[in-house]
């Protein structure tokens, strides 16, 4: 299947799902998560703000928070693409409504060096058993991954029904480490 095959099964599965489905597969696949090693052992977490059509990570930020860790939410530059891990201490004061193509961001706040964070929490529309990742296309994911200064542990967070049995990788396409869903959790080694 071509990219856009991928991205366009991938959603009508996720559109299958039920308001409730989605909600329990996300407080499952937070609970999951926060067993995991690697996410356990971070001190600064980037987490995203999900879109309706995408794993709710809300939880995993509440959770982070409360646990005293410093946590970050993307601010996306549309101009250049990129994107800019800007650190939050609430989700209801910190975070904006949805703005420019429904994305939530935070209200306020510089970004960090990427050399700073442990752990990447990252939404996809889809995602493989060998840790490809596909995105909405845009590439801003894929670019953040790439810095240099990131040694952060790279993580998909995705309903079950996103997975595919294989995503076409590009050269600049950033693969993950560990994939998270409300089923599993699949480990791929370093990339």
């Amino acid at each position: 299947m071509t990219k856009p095959e991928l991205r366009s099964a991938a959603r009508r599965r996720v559109d299958l799902l039920s308001r409730e489905e989605r909600r329990a597969a996300s407080a499952a696949s937070a609970a999951r998560l926060a067993g995991e090693p690697e996410f356990r052992a971070a001190r600064v977490v980037l987490a995203y703000l999900a879109l309706p059509d995408e794993m709710d990570a809300d939880g995993v930020i509440a959770a982070a928070l409360a646990d005293g860790r410093r946590v970050c939410v993307p601010r996306a530059d549309w101009g250049s693409r990129a994107l800019a891990a800007v650190e939050i201490r609430s989700i209801g004061v910190d975070v904006g409504p949805p703005g420019r193509h429904g994305l939530r961001e935070p209200r306020v706040g510089e970004g960090i060096d990427p050399a700073e964070i442990d752990f990447v929490l990252a939404p996809g529309v889809t995602f493989d058993t060998l840790g490809g990742r596909l995105g909405r296309g845009a590439g801003f994911y894929d670019r953040f991954f790439a810095d240099p200064r990131l040694r952060a542990v790279r993580c998909g967070f995705a309903f079950e029904v996103q997975l595919a049995e294989r995503v076409p990788a590009e050269p600049h396409d950033a693969r993950m480490d560990m994939l998270v869903t409300e089923q599993r959790v699949l480990r791929f080694g370093r990339s």
